[in-house]
């Protein structure tokens, strides 16, 4: 699939520069939003936990000032001293006191509903502890004997100028009272916290829909000056310089006294200096072609001269060779004389070849006879020196002889 980005280069670089960058934004964007969104909601439960801490915190509180307040009174005077003890706007929060029964434990004193009192609290009605669905006294109960005091979260009627409403979670704090062994607990409704929490939802989504406009508008911002600042530099450096080159080249008709004008230092003004320098180039070479042709035509006036030269000297020579044809015609009769000779001159170099054939027999019949000669000149000669040899060891006898016959003389 082919994206349409635009036929001229300056839409092709600018959808090439900007794109990438409205990706780049759009990913940021959404990154930010994305974490802007999960930091409100770590907010929102943080608030949440918060307005609960501030409940639990009151709560410890208010029981804090009725131990402080019944301690040191008669056993007789703690209950009716806790059902006078009232606290929040128009003294609607109150406390109550219930003993450690079980399964179920009584009622020992409700101060806005007296009819509870001395009642064993198992009406399914107060299955109402939340996540467990417990008996929510018994839930007291046991959180009292475990830690001797804590909270227990459930739901219970609100009571209002109309009447009670449906049930709305509400939470409870607990504490033994160990002079009496009993348990005395006060509550406050936190439907209230759902509803901060949803006018906290609410402000936070303002905030971050404030912030992704911004970002918005800060990303619109910069795309379009980024364009107008990519468009005023590509028209300056780019488009205008290669516009400059694309009409001389439509214009251009072999004309070589066209020269493109350099205003870059940029790879376009380089194309620019390489068209220039073409066009001078082709202007030196038709220059140097011309005086070449100049220099033809005056080498072909001379070589029509020396045609013309040629021709008559041609005459003369085909007169010449009509001559040197019949001289030709005699000498290949002469030659014909001249092969009968040779062939004469042949055989008799054959004869005179056989002859001297044999004569080299011959001689070496003779050399062989010399080296018999040889062989036996040099045997005499050997035996004449042997004689010698001989004839010396005669003539020392004969001197001994001669010696010994003169000293027998």
């Amino acid at each position: 699939m082919k994206v349409a980005i635009g036929r001229s280069l300056k839409q092709q670089v600018l959808f090439f520069t900007i794109a990438p960058i409205l990706a780049a934004i759009a990913i940021y964007s959404a990154v930010t939003v994305y974490g802007i969104v999960s930091l409100g909601d770590e907010r929102i439960q943080d608030y949440r936990e918060e307005l609960l801490a501030r409940k639990k915190e009151a709560l410890k509180n208010y029981m804090d000032l009725v131990f402080k307040n019944i301690e040191g009174l008669k056993a007789d005077q703690v209950v009716p001293a806790v059902k006078r003890m009232r606290y929040g706007a128009n003294g609607v929060g109150y406390f109550w006191i219930n003993d450690l029964g079980r399964p179920y434990p009584r009622m020992v004193m409700h101060p806005t509903i007296p009819a509870l009192d001395g009642q064993i609290m198992n009406d399914p009605k107060f299955d109402c502890a939340l996540g467990k669905k417990k008996n929510l006294f018994a839930a007291f109960v046991d959180v009292c004997l475990a830690d001797g005091e804590g909270y227990v979260d459930y739901l219970w009627p609100k009571p209002t100028k109309d009447g009670l409403t449906e049930a709305v979670p509400k939470l409870s704090y607990v504490r033994l009272y160990k002079p009496l062994n009993v348990v005395i607990g006060t509550g406050l409704y936190i439907d209230d916290i759902d509803a901060l929490a949803a006018h906290e939802r609410e402000r936070i989504k303002k905030e971050i829909t404030s912030i992704i406009s911004r970002n918005i508008a800060v990303s619109l911002l910069t795309v379009v000056g980024l364009y107008f600042f990519v468009s005023f530099f590509l028209d300056k450096y780019m488009v205008k310089p290669l516009g400059v080159i694309a009409t001389t080249l439509r214009s251009y008709d072999n004309d070589l006294t066209v020269t493109i004008p350099v205003t870059t230092e940029n790879e376009v003004g380089e194309v620019a200096r390489s068209f220039n320098g073409l066009i001078a180039n082709l202007r030196g070479i038709i220059t140097n072609m011309s005086g070449a042709g100049r220099g033809i035509d005056a080498i072909a006036g001379e070589l029509t001269a020396s045609v013309g030269e040629q021709a008559a000297v041609s005459s003369e020579q085909s007169a010449a060779v009509a001559e040197i044809t019949a001289t030709m015609e005699e000498l290949s009769a002469s030659s014909m004389q001249i092969a009968e000779h040779s062939r004469m001159v042949v055989e008799l170099a054959t004869k005179a070849w056989d002859s001297t054939k044999r004569g080299a027999d011959a001689a070496e019949a003779v050399m062989a006879k010399m080296q018999e000669i040889h062989d036996d000149n040099q045997n005499s000669i050997n035996e004449i020196v042997e004689l010698g040899r001989k004839s010396r060891e005669i003539s020392k006898v004969m001197e001994i002889i001669n010696t010994i016959a003169d000293q027998t003389k």
